[in-house]
C-alpha cells in the first residue's frame, strides 16, 4: 500500500511539470515560426526597397597655365528591382583659393544637370 502512494504522489508531482514543460517546448517552437516569418517578410520589403550605388570619381591634371583642371566622374547605378529616376544632381565642389589668407575663401562650383 505504501509503494503504491509512493508511486501516486510522484506521478502527480510530475504531471504539472511535464505540462509545464511541453507548453513551453510548443510556446518556443510558436515563437520560432512567428520570427522566421518575420524575417522573410522582412527579405521581400528588403528586395523592394531603393537600393543606388554611387561613386563619385576625381582625376586632376595640372598645373596647366597656373590652373588645374579637374575631372569629375559621377556614377548612380539601380541596384534594386524599384525604378528610380533622378532629374536633378547637386554637387558642390570647394577649394581654397591660392591667395586667400582665410580657410574660408572658397572656390564653389554650384550645379551640375
Amino acid at each position: 500500500m505504501e509503494l503504491q502512494n509512493i508511486i501516486i504522489t510522484v506521478i502527480g508531482a510530475s504531471i504539472p511539470i511535464l505540462i509545464f514543460y511541453f507548453g513551453y517546448r510548443i510556446d518556443r517552437r510558436r515563437i520560432k515560426e512567428k520570427e522566421e516569418k518575420l524575417e522573410k517578410q522582412k527579405e521581400i520589403e528588403r528586395k523592394h526597397s531603393n537600393r543606388i550605388q554611387f561613386e563619385l570619381g576625381v582625376m586632376f591634371f595640372g598645373p596647366q597655365k597656373g590652373h588645374y583642371i579637374t575631372e569629375i566622374t559621377i556614377l548612380l547605378q539601380n541596384q534594386g528591382l524599384v525604378r528610380k529616376e533622378i532629374n536633378e544632381l547637386l554637387l558642390s565642389i570647394r577649394g581654397i583659393k591660392k591667395e586667400a589668407s582665410r580657410w574660408l575663401e572658397f572656390i564653389t562650383c554650384v550645379e551640375v544637370a
